[in-house]
């Protein structure tokens, strides 16, 4: 069998997420060899014929911080050369280390930062004069990559129906916001107008406190199991969370306010394509939150509409490799 290594950045989960999920598909027509923080693939599906190899981006979503990593030397660093390809979710960087390079993105890092240093501007003519082929959701990635070689690709995984009960999850994701803060202040007022103690509240363990137990409320795992049990997601809309939100049919509220580039284009492709909403403040969300529970038909129309989404994206990625790597 060929080798191919598979690197996933480890800015919060959804990219280790979509990487995880491929690895488990790639392991039946390649050797596939995953690097990855091992403490952090536990949270996914641990693909079972994949080698993991314990490898830290330690990526901060900071410009400076790009900059100085300088990914194309810490990917060089490997001998990747050694492996009949490699994939990565979602650094370009990697197509200077061996001659068939795959790459997952819906956006580069180096131009939602601003970069436009010569290095970079080579980077940018080496994916279009190579023809390097990028996969990309085919909802959600941004125009400006029209330029490179894309392949369109459904949402990865598959449609559930879940017996949802009554439960909100509010989750704002992993980044470093600078006011962490005046969000848990806010998370807890709005909770007191959570005045049914049949309302579940799950929230992400970084803004959770014991004292939101009395409002019903959980820290949240984002295992199966809670997704399972969710009715409507309050979030910060980073692709990983949307996409185990709609394959659940889980109407979304989008959180954007000072967030990054990212979750603002990924809002407003949720807000055109009718699968969620945006509210104008924190306390809205919440209220709109609760509002959609009780919606029964809007809640069962959601669903007919996420079903109808494109999926298995996965075994598309993984069925196009193996016919270009031979």
């Amino acid at each position: 069998m060929k080798n191919i290594a598979l690197f996933a950045c480890d800015n919060g989960l959804g990219h280790i997420r979509r990487a995880s999920i491929l690895s488990t598909i790639l392991s039946k027509y390649f050797k596939v060899n995953f690097f990855i923080q091992k403490k952090k693939i536990k949270k996914f599906l641990n693909p079972s014929r994949a080698k993991i190899i314990n490898f830290q981006f330690n990526f901060k979503n900071k410009k400076k911080h790009y900059l100085r990593s300088n990914y194309m030397r810490r990917f060089k660093s490997k001998n990747l050369s050694n492996f009949d390809a490699v994939y990565s979710d979602n650094f370009p960087e990697i197509i200077q280390t061996n001659k068939k390079a795959f790459i997952f993105a819906n956006f580069f890092w180096h131009y939602e930062f601003g970069i436009e240093t010569p290095l970079y501007r080579n980077l940018n003519k080496e994916l279009i004069n190579k023809k390097t082929t990028i996969f990309v959701n085919y909802l959600f990635f941004k125009k400006y990559l029209l330029k490179y070689n894309l392949v369109k690709v459904p949402f990865f995984g598959k449609f559930i129906k879940t017996k949802k009960k009554n439960s909100i999850l509010i989750s704002f994701g992993t980044a470093d916001y600078a006011y962490e803060k005046q969000i848990k202040n806010k998370i807890f007022q709005v909770l007191k107008l959570n005045d049914s103690p049949k309302i579940k509240i799950f929230i992400e363990p970084k803004y959770y406190k014991k004292k939101f137990r009395k409002f019903n409320v959980y820290k949240a795992t984002f295992s199966k199991k809670m997704y399972d049990q969710i009715s409507v997601a309050y979030i910060k809309p980073g692709l990983g969370t949307v996409e185990e939100c709609l394959m659940r049919g889980i109407p979304i509220v989008c959180y954007t306010y000072n967030a990054q580039k990212e979750f603002r284009h990924n809002a407003k492709v949720i807000i055109k394509n009718k699968l969620g909403f945006k509210a104008k403040n924190f306390k809205l969300g919440f209220l709109l939150s609760k509002k959609i529970l009780t919606d029964k038909n809007f809640i069962k129309s959601h669903e007919n509409k996420c079903k109808k989404l494109i999926w298995d994206g996965e075994l598309k990625i993984a069925k196009y490799l193996h016919k270009k790597i031979k």
